[in-house]
């Protein structure tokens, strides 16, 4: 019954963390989601099973949209400055 608490709610704050800190610290979008995404597909296969694909789907997806959002938030607060 752990595995669907992490499922549900750790793996998708920690997508959403990291998509919003690796912006800050790499300045690249796409590098925390395709990371995200390898290391995710490698679980799948050696830890779950291949039902976790959706779900790896899903946090790529959330780890991108956060670190599009940090993106609008940094360029809106450098042009008001």
């Amino acid at each position: 019954m752990y595995l669907v608490g992490l499922v549900i709610y750790a793996f998708p704050l920690l997508s959403i963390m990291l998509g919003g800190l690796g912006y800050l610290i790499s300045r690249n979008v796409y590098l925390i989601p395709g990371a995200l995404l390898n290391v995710s597909l490698i679980a799948t296969y050696t830890v779950f099973n291949s039902s976790f694909l959706m779900w790896v789907v899903i946090y790529t997806l959330l780890s991108y949209i956060a670190g599009l959002a940090v993106k609008t938030i940094v360029s809106t607060r450098k042009q008001e400055s």
